[in-house]
């Protein structure tokens, strides 16, 4: 038989009991390849590789990766860093390191960075938004994330000012649609290569799409659930306009009062808490806005870059503590809403990426619950995940989210294997690579790539 051109087959000879069989064995070779499609493998670069990392031991280093079977590096791309003054970028840095990567022989995945590098768990590198932008946000006010105790955030600038011209004429989404649109046209030939063969937006704080609900510099420890991140002037606007096309007497914001360890809006049988229809209209409208965030930036993306054919993905946090109760209340604070009601936030964040022709790219794939506090589910949380994003025909990829090198951090990964499109490990250093470490987890990529 031989290959149509849109897909199917036709037979140019036999019987009707021949043709039967061969129908039956490409069912089955086709069913056996699917099962042992192999998954790529990533490391992350250090968060300071373009700048004052030592870049003889880095190209060393990423000379062990490709020896060892690793399919790629991913590497953030700092708005910080590139562009010092509005429409000003200083590519230099990265294109002689994405120069070194694609000599060793290795595949790219970039990260648009437009978030501040410091300030969460395993940050040792400190680079914020530009100036220029912070100025802005000192200036305007407004501009940054904000909790009910009108404590700031500057990890990322709020989704609420996307499309307002408050960065010197330019939305930020303009300002991340000209970033991305400069960055094609430096690295066209490494794109169109298929060197860079991902293309990862930052939707938020860590480059996830999520809220800064959850911030060591504000006092937060984990597994406390975090703070809602939508008290700044222009979320109060779009809360004000919501309540008004549904109900003028919801224009107000969650009881957060503690009472017995717990705010009283994630309590059972209080006014007004989550499961009441004021709280129902809130969180929905507190996720609908990151997930609206996310398609703007998608679709900006989009702009740049689908001409070349590139993958793209987005991120999303694992915020697997309280998943064990309830309100799911440290993912709802973060916009992820899945309490006991009517949680459907995955599933709306998955179909927008699919929309969008996005992947999804989960954390915390190397935890296991018995490692965790009783109200945490790592595992579930990664396998309904996972289900969301089958079932809207999303691609799924993961990452960890904390450097472990142990065997059952790396088979709790692998377990999820038939399911991976792509893994990014967390992330190179010289612990690594060192003897004692590395043959184990080239064990580990063999396990996962094969």
């Amino acid at each position: 038989y031989q290959r149509r051109v849109h897909g199917g087959f036709r037979f140019v000879s036999g019987n009707t009991t021949t043709k039967m069989r061969a129908s039956l064995s490409l069912v089955l070779l086709l069913l056996f390849c699917a099962a042992v499609i192999a998954t790529r493998v990533n490391v992350m670069l250090p968060l300071n590789a373009a700048t004052n990392y030592d870049r003889n031991t880095l190209k060393s280093q990423m000379q062990k990766l490709k020896s060892g079977g690793v399919d790629g590096v991913m590497l953030d791309v700092w708005w910080g860093l590139v562009e010092p003054a509005p429409k000003q970028y200083n590519w230099g840095p990265y294109q002689s390191l994405l120069k070194d990567i694609a000599a060793i022989g290795l595949k790219i995945q970039c990260v648009m960075s437009f978030h501040q590098c410091g300030g969460n768990v395993g940050d040792t590198v400190n680079i914020p938004l530009p100036k220029w932008v912070l100025d802005q946000a000192t200036q305007q006010g407004g501009l940054l994330y904000t909790d009910a105790n009108g404590r700031t955030d500057a990890e990322y600038l709020s989704l609420g000012v996307d499309e307002m011209d408050v960065l010197a004429g330019r939305s930020p989404i303009q300002v991340y649609s000209d970033f991305m649109m400069s960055f094609a046209e430096t690295f066209k030939g490494l794109l169109q290569s298929g060197t860079i063969n991902n293309i990862q937006i930052g939707g938020g704080p860590a480059g996830e799409l999520r809220y800064p609900s959850y911030q060591p510099a504000h006092g937060w420890k984990f597994p406390a659930i975090g703070d809602f991140q939508c008290y700044d002037s222009n979320m109060k606007a779009s809360l004000a306009s919501a309540a008004d096309a549904t109900n003028p007497s919801f224009n107000h914001y969650p009881n957060l009062i503690t009472v017995s360890g717990l705010p009283s809006f994630f309590q059972e049988g209080t006014t007004d808490n989550y499961k009441s229809e004021y709280g129902q209209f809130f969180l929905n409208w507190y996720t609908g806005q990151l997930v609206d965030h996310g398609t703007r930036v998608m679709q900006a993306a989009s702009a740049a870059f689908q001409s070349f054919g590139t993958s793209m993905s987005m991120k999303v946090a694992g915020v697997h503590w309280f998943y064990k109760t309830n309100s799911h209340a440290a993912e709802v604070v973060t916009g992820y809403k899945n309490d006991d009601l009517s949680g459907d936030g995955y599933t709306r964040i998955a179909q927008a990426l699919r929309e969008n022709g996005f992947g999804l790219d989960f954390t915390c794939l190397e935890m296991l619950d018995r490692d965790q506090c009783d109200i945490c589910g790592p595992e579930e949380l990664v396998n309904q995940v996972i289900q969301v994003a089958e079932g809207a025909g999303t691609v799924f990829s993961g990452e960890n989210a904390l450097f472990n090198l142990s065997q059952d951090a790396y088979d709790k990964i692998l377990s999820y294997k038939s399911h991976l499109e792509a893994f990014t490990f967390l992330r190179l250093s010289a612990d690594l690579v060192n003897d004692s470490n590395w043959g184990n987890f080239a064990n580990f990529v063999a396990s996962l790539s094969s």
